[in-house]
């Protein structure tokens, strides 16, 4: 029978993932305690999850193409306290996750040395910060599908596949109802795996057949049931009128407007080195040359599927960066295993301190960049309105009706609606019978009403209660609070 065969984990070595380990929740918390307000998406997926938990039905803000995984997972915040930071490091928790699985893959295909690097490479890698930091899914996704692919892997280490093989099936389940996209990302991953173990695969035909039933149960359960997810209609239906949307270009065109990010800085330098470097050296079988080839394949397929699909941004990479650093640590690991274990030393404390300082000071931009762009984040002011209410009301029962419907559900503990953009419609049957009803609105505010729409709106409203903000200021920087008349 075939079993997991690794090299031994020596202390150094676990000393090493464990300082790795701690410099990503070190660098995490930093970036967690300089945070902005949620943005909308954060939002979305904070109010679902205490809707889980205290057992009431969603309302418009949750739509049929979000996974529920991630609000379901961040009730255990309640344990502590449900607040923004510790809903978020329910996320970071995943991305320890997504570092330590990156490690056991690159150390099982090229060494510890490799899979040290490509660990460290992970926890420095910005947009893995930026993901890991914020109420986002993609980051829990990518750690649970790499994770079902690395049981693929290390059950096929030998000469035939482990009867345990099968356990990737309820993985890739469990990372498909964190993300309906992660089945792209772990199609290709699962792919390369088979292609690099062909000859365990051939040996095992009955395993091998069995895992990806097990795969596609899974996967199939989560995309085509409405029931999985508690939806009326089915994710797979539901994100196929999502995808696509722009064109098969956007997402192509989005990301190298974008590369200064995704491979700036001294860490992004270090992975285009060593992914050259790796390179070089497959072609020169100075490297395992069918892995370099795998793991580089992994990326590229895994890269363009979710840029066809979807727009262009940054934490939709989160499946991609593990393959990528992987492949740089076996090129960095044959560089290293050259250099005496004082000159190792000192460059991993300044690629450390540089490449942490590095992340920081971008991470620190865009979250500065997110709080001012009102757009894309309910913004302070939508924050500080959303409190007040919440402070008037205390526990008791409330309702608003605004165009920030995610952000001041979350904030402000009230039932809160979209307006409707065609008459003046003030109540709705799931408003609270008693407690006050508001009316929030900004200005230059998307899906909200205008003109004398709105003022037929206000019409409604016992008069302004208060606001917050200049409005000369940019779109949603001015506030207005009205209360509805009853």
């Amino acid at each position: 029978m075939a079993r997991l065969s690794l090299p031994a984990i020596r202390r150094t070595e676990w000393i090493s993932l464990g300082v790795i380990l701690a410099a990503y929740l070190a660098i995490s918390l930093q970036i967690i305690r300089e945070g902005a307000t949620l943005g909308h998406d954060e939002a979305v997926y904070s109010l679902r999850a205490r809707s889980f938990r205290d057992g009431s039905d969603p309302t418009s803000y949750w739509l049929a193409y979000r996974a529920p995984g991630l609000p379901f997972v961040l009730q255990v915040a309640w344990l502590v306290s449900p607040t923004e930071p510790f809903l978020r490091l329910v996320v970071v928790g995943f991305g320890a996750l997504l570092v330590t699985t990156t490690w056991l893959i690159g150390r099982s295909l090229f060494g510890a040395t490799a899979g040290l690097i490509a660990a460290g490479g992970m926890a420095l890698s910005p947009v893995i910060l930026m993901s890991g930091t914020q109420v986002w899914p993609d980051v829990p996704g990518a750690a649970l599908g790499l994770l079902a692919v690395g049981i693929f892997l290390w059950a096929a280490s030998g000469d035939r596949v482990a009867w345990w093989a099968v356990l990737a099936g309820p993985v890739a389940m469990a990372a498909t109802y964190f993300r309906f996209g992660a089945p792209m990302p772990m199609a290709v991953g699962f792919t390369a795996v088979a292609l690099l173990r062909w000859r365990s695969v051939l040996q095992s035909k009955v395993t091998t057949t069995a895992t990806a039933a097990a795969v596609a149960l899974g996967v199939g359960l989560v995309l085509f049931v409405p029931a999985t997810t508690g939806a009326t209609t089915s994710p797979y239906t539901a994100v196929s009128e999502q995808a696509f949307r722009y064109g098969w270009s956007a997402g192509f065109i989005d990301y190298f407007q974008q590369a200064g990010t995704l491979l700036g800085g001294i860490v992004g330098g270090l992975l285009v080195f060593g992914v050259v470097v790796a390179a070089i050296l497959a072609t020169q079988r100075t490297v395992e040359r069918p892995a370099v080839i795998a793991v580089l394949c992994a990326a590229a397929g895994s890269f363009v599927w979710i840029a066809l699909s979807l727009t262009g941004e940054l934490r939709y990479l989160s499946p991609v960066y593990p393959w990528l650093w992987i492949a740089a640590g076996s090129g960095l690991g044959w560089i290293v295993a050259r250099l005496s274990p004082s000159v190792t030393l000192a460059a991993a404390v300044i690629v450390v301190a540089i490449g942490g300082l590095g992340a920081l000071g971008f991470l620190g931009e865009r979250i500065d960049a997110s709080a001012r762009n009102v757009l894309n984040n309910a913004g302070q002011n939508v924050e500080r309105a959303s409190r007040i209410i919440a402070e008037e009301n205390g526990d008791g029962p409330c309702s608003v009706l605004t165009a920030y419907v995610p952000n001041v559900g979350w904030y402000s503990g009230c039932f809160a609606r979209g307006f409707n953009l065609n008459r003046v419609v003030v109540d709705d049957a799931r408003f609270p019978a008693d407690g006050p009803a508001y009316m929030l609105i900004g200005n230059l505010t998307k899906r909200q009403p205008e003109g004398e729409l709105l003022e037929a709106y206000i019409a409604e409203t016992e008069g302004l209660a208060f606001a917050i903000g200049d409005p000369q200021l940019g779109a949603g920087r001015y506030i207005e609070v009205y209360l509805i008349q009853p």
